[in-house]
């Protein structure tokens, strides 16, 4: 059984590695940075599994070997491209993909799959789709905007939500959905952060925060 697990394991991290590699060779930065996030999301669950083992496997060299590796004081694998992946989303993907809370409020987020929040901080065309489809009315959209400003209160470094915010008044101005919000509620549309982001584009944006990508 151990020994079937650990080549399961190591099956699947070779896959990884060799998605990275290709991805980091062919792929756009936004799918360099999307496959990163996942990787180092699932190392960390690797890790986490490692823990429950039973102390004699965890301190073992097998426990070692599967443990942190997208952390400088993990194991080398596959010439260090974990490492790499866990560095890369340290600088720029962890930030933008915490849970988000916030939009559990928004009860018609829960109504379709099309809703679901692709990786940040790529939700320009979430808001785009947000702010037009016919699937939600105007006071929906208004509970969700108020929603992602929240969370920019909460977290001003932060792209996702600013750009979710920018999607939405490309289609539909804020300006008419904040009138339907309560005079508390609403000047948090008129806020610094969220203003510079409706006047930055998304061209823009991508282009100042892909700047942070290493190949």
């Amino acid at each position: 059984m151990i020994e079937r697990t650990r080549e399961w394991i190591e099956a699947e991290l070779a896959r990884e590695a060799k998605i990275i590699d290709r991805v980091r060779k062919k792929g756009t930065d936004q799918e360099l940075l999307s496959v990163v996030t996942t990787v180092a999301h699932n190392l960390g669950d690797l890790s986490r599994v490692v823990d429950t083992w039973r102390p004699a496997f965890v301190s073992s060299e097998l426990g070692h070997r599967y443990q942190r590796l997208g952390h400088e004081d993990g194991v080398r694998l596959f010439d260090g491209i974990f490492l790499y992946a866990g560095d890369l989303n340290k600088k720029l993907m962890a930030k933008e993909n915490h849970r988000f809370l916030s939009l559990r409020s928004p009860k018609a987020l829960r109504r379709e799959r099309s809703f679901l929040l692709p990786f940040g901080p790529y939700f320009y065309d979430w808001g785009r789709m947000i702010g037009s489809t016919k699937l939600l009315d105007d006071s929906e959209r208004a509970e969700i905007l108020l929603a992602l400003a929240n969370i920019h209160e909460r977290s001003p470094e932060e792209n996702g939500c600013l750009r979710a915010i920018a999607g939405i008044h490309s289609v539909l101005p804020v300006e008419k959905l904040g009138r339907l919000l309560p005079p508390a509620q609403s000047v948090l549309l008129k806020r610094g952060g969220v203003q510079l982001a409706l006047r930055q584009s998304e061209p823009d944006f991508l282009k100042k925060f892909h700047a942070g990508v290493e190949r």
